[in-house]
């Protein structure tokens, strides 16, 4: 929801308000409502023509349905069909990153995302700040996580 734009529809003893979908969400089990305030309903936007999204998530052990990340994207074509924007939003263990891809122009037949790919997934992963929760500390949660690109 984050990669095409959603906004979250808020209401509260002091009227309605709108928050993004991007800044909703402020820490694991922590959220930008106020006192006394609702989540009514998420909107997004129209997709555009002969756009598209998808959402990957990745979880260790079948048995749990607890992914430790995500990635949403969304691609949205320029008038000339020669390039798009790709935008890119990933979670990793409940905490929201930004990816330097997002709302990048990259020249469709070049495909240069796909030439540097690990590259950019480590680059990622380098925004990641561990936290200390109920399975581990941030000791036992190293920042430089290894990114295997076969899993994209």
């Amino acid at each position: 929801m984050i990669a095409l734009g959603g906004i979250c529809n808020v209401a509260g003893p002091n009227g309605t308000r709108e928050i993004p979908v991007e800044d909703f969400c402020t820490a694991p089990g922590r959220n930008a409502l106020e006192n006394g305030e609702l989540l009514v309903s998420i909107s997004l936007p129209a997709p555009q023509a002969n756009s598209g999204a998808n959402y990957l998530r990745f979880i260790p052990r079948n048995e749990m349905d607890i992914a430790v990340a995500g990635v949403g994207s969304s691609v949205v074509p320029d008038g000339s069909g020669q390039n798009f924007c790709l935008h890119v939003s990933h979670w990793v263990r409940g905490l929201r990153l930004r990816s330097s891809l997002k709302k990048q122009a990259i020249a469709w037949r070049e495909k240069p995302f796909l030439k540097n790919r690990s590259n950019k997934l480590r680059a990622g992963s380098g925004a990641a700040k561990p936290i200390s929760g109920k399975r581990g500390t941030v000791r036992q949660r190293p920042p430089d996580w290894s990114i295997d690109p076969s899993y994209t």
